[in-house]
């Protein structure tokens, strides 16, 4: 089934409801990931939605600051734009998945520039998992994010809960945990091997 969406325009409905846009998707999202994982990070702002036409472009968060040709170095990345890939413009299924997988991006906010490295299988995993509980007919045959999900999927959502812990008690960042004793010490039931490897770095895509 395709679900009727617009990625921008709205308009009134009889009921006086208003139908669908992307942004209206990111509110829902957002408020069940932050029910799930505890609330977003204040320090970043997020400012929209766009869609990437270069060729075998992947969606992603993206820092406009990084590519803004009058950037000041010195100045913090903290706004965020939500990139789609420009076939999902067409296809409203596709963008609600892309855009449910990069709403757990917005909890915590990864820079990999800023950073120094990628996250971890931990936050991948918990996005796949989470795309996959809005759409499920779509397929993810990257084998990296099959693997985060394998890895996550089985343990929810105990896992959450231990995350929303970790963040709202402990102050960690999702894709800063890698230590595994530190997964394993609030959930202690998780095999030790499967929070080593949620604890490993993801591959940059």
């Amino acid at each position: 089934m395709t679900i009727p969406l617009s990625p921008f325009t709205t308009s009134r409905n009889p009921d006086d409801t208003y139908s669908l846009t992307l942004a209206q998707l990111t509110s829902v999202f957002l408020n069940e990931i932050e029910t799930l994982l505890g609330p977003r990070d204040p320090n970043y702002t997020y400012v929209g939605i766009e869609f990437d036409s270069t060729p075998n472009a992947s969606p992603r968060i993206w820092f406009p600051h990084v590519g803004h040709p009058d950037r000041d170095e010195s100045k913090p990345y903290n706004h965020i734009i939500i990139r789609l890939t420009e076939t999902a413009q067409s296809n409203a299924n596709l963008a609600i998945w892309q855009l449910a997988h990069e709403c757990v991006h917005l909890i915590d906010p990864w820079n990999i520039q800023a950073e120094g490295r990628q996250s971890n299988y931990l936050e991948e995993g918990i996005a796949t998992w989470y795309q996959n509980t809005i759409i499920q007919d779509i397929p993810n045959n990257l084998p990296q994010y099959v693997e985060a999900k394998s890895l996550v999927e089985p343990h929810m959502p105990q896992l959450a809960q231990t995350i929303k812990h970790l963040r709202t008690q402990h102050n960690l960042r999702i894709g800063a945990i890698d230590d595994p004793d530190i997964l394993l010490k609030h959930y202690p039931d998780m095999n030790p091997k499967d929070a080593e490897n949620l604890c490993s770095r993801f591959p940059i895509t």
